[in-house]
């Protein structure tokens, strides 16, 4: 064997187990024997044992540990790998922790294990007492391999080795560890796995009990559909509600109420949109005339006149007695001063101006038979925005749009806390009391409406109503034959009629059903804990029954559920109608 064929490492006592293989991968020696220090903690782990095991058979490399510490022995030996006292010590398998044994196999070694090259020859004798080192350097050693398990003491197999002799010894050690009995008293109970074993029965046990009981008494249910020759009949009454009645009169049809109400206040804002002219007024004169046949006539002060759209006032009073002209030319004239009701320039008019006066309401003058010419000047704009009235309408407006069903919902939830029929028909919100942040015509870039409301509503003792639904419906059915199923109070329409400080006249109008009396709650408590076939025989007794259907939930529920609650009772509509005259 050559010298590349061995290798010698000697390994630090901080070394770690990864780097104790990379050594190992690293050399190219196929016999690679490691020098251990004093206390080397790395491989007295058995997990780092079996890494450093499992690097030499990947590498096929033969790993022999040098150490004396007795520690290592047992682990060494429980993987397979050889171990040497010193470098000059025979390399052997110690014996595994459960089979320890004192026979000990030497390693022997005969000519054949030498190259033709190496100097010298080994023989079986003289081989023994030479190191590792010399045996790596002097033989070619094979790629040695683990022996059976249970087969004792394993030394380092080299080439032409007296197979036999090793053979024997180690059947030896087999038989030997065989016969060891395993003393079972010794096993320790693996409580963590009876502990998850009872956690989980427990809850298997609860899932169970919890299953059941919500298969058996909560999931059942029962459904009991009944249909019957009932009919329905629209009923029309009209009746008086009342909050200062204390007792229900039946022949009057007036029925005790209650009157609740609630106050809001309510704001709507609008942009002020008028304008107002603070300009200087435009101030002018103007003259008069008239044909002489219409004799002289006077014009007073504070009398309208127009020119185009503008309209002015005559300052001073006028009377047309100057004449000129002769004949059918013959006119009257007069002059005076006129002023623009408003500031503006638009009322500035040009000379020689046309006006035209407006007709007297006392016959002071014929408005027709005069003509006015003349001028006005001295207007300016001094626009301003101020409120109108048509701002204030719109933001009275916004208040009107203003969803008041949360008002309502409140009203009713009074009429409900006090156990009464809440009649939304006679929901009212009253006259408001209104505010505004500006008058008409001030200067204001908008403005905002206030109004406090307060709203009403009246409710009444529903079998009251229901009284008043019986008795119509009592007047249209053969009382013998039908009963009154339902009154349909829920579904009725209310009408107000009118509105008084004491209540209101109302109208009611519903479809009630009539048809054979079944009690729902009797029904399901008779049919409480009985199967379909039962049920059915039972309720189409009544001669007025036409068809019973009873439903089961979940599937495997065969009987109804002795909880009366879990069973629902369904009287079909009636699907025919009998109209009220």
């Amino acid at each position: 064997m050559t010298a590349n064929d061995r290798d010698t490492i000697y390994i630090d006592i901080d070394d770690e187990i990864t780097t104790i293989i990379d050594k190992l991968r690293g050399s190219s020696g196929k016999i690679v024997a490691l020098v251990l220090p004093k206390r080397a903690s790395t491989l007295q782990s058995i997990v780092n044992m079996k890494l450093l095991k499992r690097a030499a058979d990947e590498t096929k490399k033969n790993v022999v540990l040098v150490t004396t510490e007795s520690g290592l022995l047992p682990l060494a030996g429980a993987v397979g790998l050889h171990v040497a006292k010193t470098p000059s010590s025979r390399p052997e398998i110690p014996p595994a922790p459960d089979a320890m044994s004192d026979a000990e196999v030497q390693v022997n070694e005969t000519a054949d294990m030498l190259d033709d090259d190496d100097m010298g020859a080994a023989t079986a004798e003289n081989a023994g007492n030479k190191s590792v080192g010399e045996l790596a350097g002097a033989a070619v050693m094979p790629i040695p391999t683990r022996p059976a398990p249970d087969s004792g003491i394993e030394t380092l197999e080299l080439d032409n080795e007296d197979k036999s002799a090793v053979g024997a010894a180690g059947a030896a050690a087999a038989a030997k560890k065989a016969k060891l009995p395993k003393d079972k008293k010794l096993k320790v109970p693996d409580f963590d796995r009876f502990r998850l074993l009872l956690i989980g029965g427990a809850a298997l046990l609860i899932i169970l009990i919890f299953g059941g009981y919500m298969a058996l008494a909560v999931l059942p249910k029962a459904t009991v559909n009944i249909k019957t020759n009932a009919s329905n009949v629209n009923t029309d009454v009209d009746f008086a509600l009342s909050t200062s009645a204390t007792s229900f009169n039946e022949g009057s049809k007036i029925v005790p109420a209650k009157q609740v109400q609630a106050q809001k206040t309510l704001t709507g804002t609008a942009p002020a949109t008028g304008q107002k002219n603070n300009g200087q007024k435009a101030n002018g004169s103007v003259t008069f005339t008239s044909p002489c046949v219409n004799g002289v006539q006077s014009v007073p002060a504070g009398t309208g006149l127009s020119s185009g759209s503008q309209t002015y006032v005559t300052q001073k009073a006028v009377t047309m007695s100057s004449a000129s002209g002769a004949g059918s030319n013959c006119k009257f004239s007069g002059s005076t001063t006129i002023g623009a009701q408003v500031g503006g320039a638009k009322y500035n008019t040009s000379d020689n101006a046309k006006f035209t006066l407006s007709p007297s309401s006392s016959g002071a003058y014929e408005a027709s038979t005069i003509t006015a010419t003349g001028s006005a000047s001295g207007g300016t704009d001094d626009i301003q925005t101020i409120v109108s009235q048509a701002d204030i309408d719109s933001a009275k407006g916004k208040i009107a749009a203003t969803d008041n069903s949360t008002v309502q919902d409140e009203l009713k939830g009074q009429l409900t806390d006090q156990g009464l029929y809440a009649i939304a028909a006679s929901y009212s919100a009253g006259t408001p009391t209104t505010t505004n942040s500006s008058d008409v015509g001030s200067a204001a870039s908008n403005v905002t409406v206030t109004q406090t409301y307060t709203y009403t509503m009246l409710g009444a003792n529903e079998a009251y109503l229901k009284t008043l639904v019986d008795n119509d419906i009592k007047g249209q059915i053969d009382t013998n034959a039908q009963g009154i199923l339902s009154q349909g109070i829920t579904q009725a329409s209310f009408k107000l009629k009118d509105a008084n400080t004491s209540g209101a006249n109302m109208n009611i109008q519903t479809v009630a059903e009539v048809g054979p009396s079944l009690d729902t709650d009797q029904i399901a408590s008779a049919a409480a804990g009985k199967k379909s076939s039962e049920i059915k025989s039972d309720v189409e007794a009544s001669p007025d029954v036409t068809e019973v259907t009873v439903k089961f939930s979940p599937f495997w529920v065969t009987k109804a559920p002795k909880n009366v609650h879990k069973i629902t009772v369904i009287i079909a509509k009636p699907t025919k109608t009998a109209n009220a005259d």
